[in-house]
């Protein structure tokens, strides 16, 4: 089929939609140029070609790309659309705009959701939430951290003075899951909660506890050592940013604290408590792309 905009041959790279079902097809999408699709759509006499205006058509308040937008459509009519993952972060078209995260998701950007829950006098603060929100923005990255909000967190777990893994393993059931295995929030959301105290190891900020869940605990060496070396806010969020790395692939544990933060300047350095950002790579030979390397899909993959 000929390109109706310049009559060359259609690139492979094309989309056909019947968006009303006419069986004539009113949308096609060429990739032409630079990193856009071009998008011209049959008008409504079908004589001729019109570009369509710039739409938001998810929640972001961010004008949807014109490829964004023609995908959107086509995702009606082409299964294999609706499974793309144009964002690669792991969610097709399909599942950003059904029902668990359509509300929220954007799916020309990519998108990370997390639910948070806490033991009293624990709850992860609006400034928290907000800097680490805004560290993800920054590298065009839609961070979505449901407190409550999205219908999800921001429950009430009982006060435990140091919990275990089997308890941390207890508290992903019954409050993640709701004792639902099939919980449909599963692979699309990370878990996270805020504790009080680690059994395991006193002077941990947090721990992983599988590839989609982690704690932070408050009560960290005893009491609050870590948490007074700069205001609460920053540490509740450098910990809870580096717990979430991990469970987007990111593991230089091996590390320790022998590398300085000067030269890798990350919330996945041990040497941070109050850093919220992670390191592009340009800082050194010590340093690491954590930006670049992170794995938007890795908690969804096997071994969860």
């Amino acid at each position: 089929m000929l390109d109706p905009v310049d009559g060359t041959p259609e690139p492979r790279d094309s989309f056909i939609a019947d968006i009303d079902g006419d069986f004539i097809d009113e949308l096609v999408i060429n990739f032409k140029s630079d990193d856009h699709y071009h998008i011209r759509q049959l008008n409504a006499e079908h004589t001729g070609w019109e570009s369509l205006p710039m739409l938001d058509l998810d929640p972001t308040g961010i004008p949807t790309p014109r490829w964004a937008r023609a995908a959107m459509f086509q995702a009606g009519t082409d299964p294999a659309v609706a499974q793309s993952d144009f964002d690669h972060d792991g969610l097709g078209i399909a599942t950003e705009r059904g029902d668990v995260i359509g509300a929220w998701a954007c799916f020309h950007i990519p998108d990370i959701f997390v639910e948070v829950d806490w033991m009293p006098g624990h709850e992860m603060s609006d400034e928290a939430g907000a800097r680490v929100a805004w560290a993800f923005a920054r590298h065009g990255i839609a961070l979505h951290i449901d407190r409550g909000e999205m219908g999800g967190g921001g429950e009430t777990i009982p006060h435990d003075d140091e919990c275990n893994e089997n308890e941390s393993a207890n508290i992903y059931t019954n409050y993640f899951l709701h004792g639902n295995s099939n919980n449909p929030r599963i692979m699309l959301f990370h878990y996270g909660f805020y504790g009080h105290y680690n059994a395991e190891s006193h002077d941990f900020l947090g721990t992983t506890f599988g590839r989609d869940r982690f704690a932070v605990w408050e009560q960290a060496n005893g009491d609050y050592a870590f948490w007074h070396l700069s205001l609460r806010w920053q540490t509740s969020a450098c910990t809870f940013m580096h717990e979430l790395g991990h469970t987007l692939g990111l593991d230089r544990d091996y590390l320790g604290f022998s590398i300085p933060i000067s030269e890798y300047p990350s919330s996945m350095n041990y040497n941070s408590v109050d850093l919220v950002d992670y390191s592009d790579g340009t800082h050194g030979s010590y340093d690491f792309n954590d930006w670049g390397e992170m794995n938007l899909t890795y908690f969804n993959t096997e071994g969860r």
